[in-house]
């Protein structure tokens, strides 16, 4: 509007008109002007009331415009009286910014390129109380909760107990469940990172799941049958399979896997049980099965000697070695010395005072007249000596190479300590 000239008319409602007698400017009797066309202005423009300042759209929508172009409208319902912001330029971002001790910070953005996700600077604290319908934190702010349904809800956050979330500090995080009634408490978790479920039911309560990209995971939860109920654990590759429990009366039964002990020197430990008084060590701490190359040697070597059969078996449990073993020779060799049956799996125990006496069979061999054969094992050996013994006086001596043939063969029996 250009006003060149500005008539004014002196009535109950005074008017500014333009050179063209149109009426720019309605001034009503409560002293508002009414304008018939726009308010333009070449730099800042300051409105500067003594009292508040009034914006009255009456079609409910009000416009931001930058060099022409809109970036925000702000819009109202009459019934209901709702109020909508809505940012104009595809994928602008709402972002609300603050000073933060003479610091610019940015409170809250809305990522409308991404649906509108929110990200928070800080905190969200909220003080509605129970029984909102979307999400709460307590007047202490000591738990959050999530609400599915009117009648159902689930809050995480401290806890009070066994049962309802606390109403203020607490050392343990939980999981409540809200029936429409009461509060449960299937889940806690101690300031020590223990882990407590508390449902009073035997079917499964809870499960804890670490599943992977590639299909696999496990399962952590509780089972019931018609005998017990317990705890579980199940792997998942395309459907669970339960590994292993543990019932309500202490048994830990593995289903479908072995129980590994990957640490040197543990095992089992029976320190429960009522022991001897020279009891050493109550730990199974090693097993094992296998086979082992038994084997003809003499004193001074083993040169020249040939097997024509070599069999060995052997069980390890804790310290304790099992032998068993056949083996036959077709050359007596050119070595020399006294007669041994070597090539244990595990050398025996080196003290003095753990002699062990094996069972040997023996064919084709030359004991000599009056001679009893009585084989012991030596202490720290992997091996067993041959021994005679003459019955007229009772002297002993060790078999010599002699006495074996190139068709003699033993049989042998044999468990000691290590």
């Amino acid at each position: 509007m250009a006003l060149t000239e500005i008539p004014i008319e002196l009535s109950s409602t005074p008017s500014i008109v333009d050179n063209g007698n149109a009426t720019a400017i309605t001034i009503g009797s409560d002293e508002s002007a009414t304008f018939a066309g726009n308010i333009l202005h070449a730099g800042d423009l300051t409105l500067d009331v003594a009292g508040d300042i009034i914006l009255d759209a009456d079609g409910a929508d009000y416009f931001f415009k930058n060099g022409g172009t809109e970036v925000l409208r702000i819009s109202g319902d009459a019934t209901p009286a709702n109020v909508y912001m809505r940012v104009m330029p595809s994928d602008g971002d709402f972002i609300i910014k603050g000073n933060d001790g003479g610091s610019t910070i940015t409170a809250l953005s809305l990522d409308m390129s991404a649906a509108g996700a929110a990200t928070f600077n800080s905190t969200v604290t909220s003080a509605v109380g129970q029984g909102s319908t979307a999400f709460y934190a307590n007047v202490a702010g000591s738990y959050q909760q999530f609400n599915a349904a009117s009648s159902n809800a689930w809050a995480l956050g401290a806890t009070g107990g066994n049962t309802s979330p606390a109403t203020a500090a607490s050392t343990t995080f939980g999981f409540h469940n809200w029936n429409g009634s009461a509060w449960s408490n299937p889940l806690a978790i101690a300031a020590t990172g223990d882990l407590t479920g508390t449902s009073n039911t035997t079917g499964l309560a809870a499960s804890f799941l670490n599943s992977h990209a590639d299909g696999y995971g496990m399962r952590v939860t509780t089972y019931s049958n018609a005998a017990q109920y317990g705890f579980a654990v199940d792997s998942y590759g395309g459907g669970y399979s339960r590994d292993f429990t543990v019932g309500v009366d202490g048994n830990v039964n593995v289903l479908t896997g072995n129980l590994v002990i990957a640490t040197a020197g543990k095992g089992i430990d029976f320190s429960a049980n009522t022991n001897y008084s020279g009891m050493t060590s109550e730990l199974l701490d090693s097993y094992e099965t296998g086979t082992w190359t038994p084997s003809v040697q003499y004193t001074g070597g083993v040169a020249g000697i040939v097997h024509s059969a070599q069999f060995g078996y052997y069980t390890k449990i804790g310290n304790r070695v099992f032998l068993q073993c056949y083996v036959r020779i077709s050359a007596v060799g050119t070595s020399t010395g006294d007669v041994l049956l070597g090539g244990f799996p595990y050398a025996q125990n080196s003290n003095s005072a753990f002699y062990s006496l094996p069972v040997v069979w023996y064919n084709n061999m030359t004991l000599g007249t009056d001679y009893n054969f009585e084989p012991y094992g030596a202490p720290g050996g992997t091996f067993i000596r041959m021994y005679r013994i003459r019955g007229q006086d009772a002297s002993g001596s060790a078999l010599p190479k002699s006495a074996l043939s190139a068709t003699t063969d033993f049989m042998m029996s044999f468990n000691y300590a290590t």
